[in-house]
């Protein structure tokens, strides 16, 4: 098997290489789970550092991400076949608000698109900007230093998801693919619970794409936590809760613009339609 990633685990400055006992103690079926906490990787890798909290370092290409503790991550090595079909994602980026917290969400996105190799893959990354310019600016400056290419699919001061869902609309209607829509989730109700929630949705959605276009073949929809208003009775539609989802754009060219009264609408969209046929990968209300 070759070698694409490098893992070492320490501290800055205090690294060991912990490359060969991902490989061979946690490789399955070419899957390789990181361990979540601090004590399942000193079982795992020895603790060389004794007393100190370390995390993950891993290297791959030119890029490097940081695994703190208690982050989901799981790396696919299953080559992928390309269809002629294309991939594409439309990412709502909401900046504004009193924190900084957009940025540490939007860098563990990347990070997700690079890891799992779903950004190498994809035609064109369409990114909807919402807030304050100068933030829009430091957004933009985050994709530069990090060498990543986008199209920005709107740029304003406010709106709702709607603004980016609306370009994902009228992109569909001369378009054919697969398209995958997600959001900043819980920039703006921080808590452990949004937290779990959006790691669970990246983590199906991007760190495990693959099975997911694996499962959109035959259907309309992808996603996790499928509502429907016998289970959210608030909702008068059904919808992936937490508004991350696979689907054709065959499918959303069908949908028209979505609703714009609240911001509820947009996780109403794709379930618009009657008879939607989708797979849910996470059954169940997100309970976190």
């Amino acid at each position: 098997m070759s070698i694409e990633y490098t893992f070492f685990y320490g501290i800055r400055g205090n690294y060991v290489d912990v490359t060969s006992k991902m490989y061979n103690r946690l490789n399955e079926k070419n899957y390789i789970t990181i361990p979540t906490t601090d004590v399942e990787r000193v079982t795992t890798f020895g603790d060389h550092i004794y007393g100190v909290k370390k995390h993950i370092l891993i290297v791959h290409d030119k890029h490097s991400f940081i695994v703190e503790n208690d982050r989901q991550i799981t790396i696919n090595l299953n080559p992928f076949n390309p269809k002629s079909t294309k991939l594409y994602h439309y990412y709502h980026l909401w900046v504004a608000g009193h924190t900084d917290l957009w940025k540490h969400i939007f860098n563990e996105h990347l990070d997700n698109l690079i890891l799992s190799k779903l950004l190498f893959h994809l035609e064109s990354f369409y990114i909807g900007f919402v807030g304050p310019k100068d933030k829009i600016a430091l957004a933009k400056e985050i994709l530069k230093t990090r060498g990543i290419n986008y199209i920005s699919a709107i740029e304003t001061d406010s709106g709702y998801e709607q603004v980016t869902q609306n370009k994902l609309y009228e992109f569909s209607l001369n378009n054919d693919g697969y398209v995958l829509y997600s959001h900043n989730k819980g920039s703006f109700h921080p808590s452990h619970y949004s937290i779990s929630w959006r790691n669970a949705m990246e983590y199906h959605n991007i760190l495990n794409w693959k099975f997911a276009l694996e499962k959109l073949q035959n259907v309309d929809a992808v996603g996790i936590h499928w509502l429907t208003p016998d289970v959210s009775p608030d909702f008068p539609l059904p919808f992936f809760g937490g508004t991350y989802w696979w689907s054709h754009l065959s499918y959303i060219r069908k949908l028209g613009y979505p609703k714009n009264n609240t911001r509820y609408d947009a996780e109403n969209w794709i379930g618009v339609l009657p008879n939607i046929r989708i797979i849910d990968m996470k059954p169940g209300f997100p309970h976190y």
